[in-house]
Order: C-alpha cells, then structure tokens, then sequence
C-alpha cells in the first residue's frame, strides 16, 4: 500500500512539472507574437456616424492587438471617439460619439520568411455612445431604378470573409485583401446606409528612412474600395453590371516618425468619396475628410 501511494504521489508530481513546463513554454511562445499598441489622436474633419449623422471627432483613443499562434492570425482593433455631431436637431458638442470594433481571424495556408497568404473571416461592430436624430430620412436617398435599395437602418454590425496577401522586408510592409461580406450595412460618406458586396483594399508602409526592423520615418498609404450588393435579383443592368454597382472609394495618406521603436509620432490625411452619387460629373457629392495627428505605442 505505502509503495502503491509512493508512486502514485510521484506519478503526481511529475505530472505537475510537465503541465508546469508545458504551460511555461506555451506562455512564452505567445508572448512573443503577442503584439499590442494604444494609441491617441488629436482630428480636425468628419465622418460618417452609424446613426446617419456627421461626426466632427476632436479626439480618438484607440487599442490594437495581434496575436500570431502557429499559422493563425488575430486582430482585433477598438476606436472610441468624442467631439460633436452634426444631427437632424442641430449640432451637438462634446459628447461621447461612437465605439468601434473590429475582429479579424485568418488561416495562412501559405508562409514564408517574407510574406503570407491567408483566408478566414472578420466581424465589425459600431456602437453609437450618444443617441442622436439621424440627419436623413428614407424620403431624402437616392435610389437608381430599384437597382439599389439604401434606407436608414439600426444595423450596427456587418460580417464576412477575408482573403488577404501580406509581404514585409527591408523598406517595405504591404497587404492586399479582399472582403466578401455575408451581412450587414455601412454608413456611406453621404450618409445613407448600404448594404456592401465586397471590398478591395490596400496597406501600404514604405521606410524612408531605416528599415521594417530599424524604423525611423515611413510614408502610410491606405486605400479601400467598396462595392454595393444590388436590391432584387438583378445581375446584369445598366448602371454598372454584375452583382454589384460601384459604391465608395476612401483614401488615407501620411508620415509616421519613430521615436524610439516602440513609440511614434504620426499624421494622417484621409477622404471618404462617394461613387456614381450627385448631378456632377466632376465633383464629389456629400463627401468626408479630414486630418489627425497623435502618437502610438507599442508592446
């Protein structure tokens, strides 16, 4: 009996330690691709609300996280906003604006030193922190030949898939990706929801001076390009053909300076433009922009 209770008690023991190490080591691998980063912004210009109103942020926190497991990768990203709104009651200041979220889970089924290819799927959620009048009503949107049915809604999440390419090396980080969206709607820069297609998009960073593992200075460079999924059953029509009619186009352009590797300075230029919307041919129709500075750390 007591040599029975002897090995069982080592038997115990030793699988302690092993649970211990094991636990030890899983902890240390995720801790290194565990990346985070907080970041302020002090922003002059507009966006588009959930709600259909004009958001006119004076300040933006936000948190980034990414998480690389094996051949997994996970974002997630929140931005909280607060300034004023332009409403249909008339302008509102200084309030709590608006909280987004962001998921986004994909599987690299290809990976080298450089560069990865992945599929999987990301979520996004929009969460108005102030109750405002939306400034449009469902007799104010456009609409071409039924081909498109845009109305306000209270929708404020949408879902789908994500096919992305990433490449880092030297003077270089890029991504290519392409969302197909199962659900959900957007508010465009005209502030009229829509139900979007899908996305094409593009990340930029190019280091003008140091290097993607000694950074110093870096152009930023993003771009997305929206499609808006068709009302009815329609597929090919004369406004602008399959599935889908061309929607939005939004640009972000700016420098960020590296004080030390984990903190930097940063300034943004960003507008969200309307497609195929207003009478001119030459001039955007109920678009948003604006500039942001601040600085961001990582760790």
């Amino acid at each position: 009996l007591f040599h029975f209770l002897f090995i069982e008690q080592s038997y115990y023991v030793l699988m302690k330690k092993l649970v211990l190490a094991f636990g030890m080591v899983n902890g240390l691998v995720f801790a290194k691709s565990l990346k985070n980063e907080v970041y302020i912004n002090l922003f002059s210009g507009r966006l588009p609300g959930i709600r259909s109103v004009t958001l006119r942020p004076n300040l933006n926190v936000g948190y980034k996280l990414h998480a690389g497991i094996k051949r997994f990768d996970v974002d997630f990203r929140a931005d909280g906003y607060y300034g004023s709104a332009d409403t249909g009651s008339g302008t509102e200041k200084n309030k709590l604006l608006q909280l987004n979220l962001k998921a986004v889970g994909l599987y690299n089924f290809y990976e080298d030193k450089h560069s990865k290819i992945g599929i999987g799927l990301f979520a996004k959620d929009y969460q108005p922190l102030t109750s405002f009048k939306p400034s449009i009503t469902s007799s104010q949107v456009i609409q071409y030949g039924a081909e498109e049915k845009e109305i306000p809604t209270n929708d404020t999440y949408n879902f789908g898939s994500r096919l992305r390419a990433s490449y880092h090396y030297k003077k270089i980080e890029s991504s290519v990706f392409t969302d197909i969206y199962f659900y959900g709607n957007r508010v465009a820069p005209n502030l009229v929801p829509y139900a979007p297609l899908l996305s094409i998009g593009t990340k930029d960073k190019l280091f003008l001076i140091g290097d993607v593992e000694n950074p110093k200075l870096a152009l930023n460079l993003d771009m997305r390009f929206y499609f808006e999924r068709k009302y009815g059953n329609k597929i090919f029509t004369s406004h602008d053909g399959l599935a889908g009619t061309k929607r939005e186009f939004d640009l972000t352009v700016g420098f960020m300076y590296y004080i030390t590797k984990k903190l930097d300075f940063h300034v943004e230029t960003y507008g969200f433009n309307n497609l195929n919307r207003g009478n001119s041919s030459t001039l955007p129709s109920g678009f948003k922009d604006g500039v942001y500075a601040g600085f961001g750390y990582r760790f």
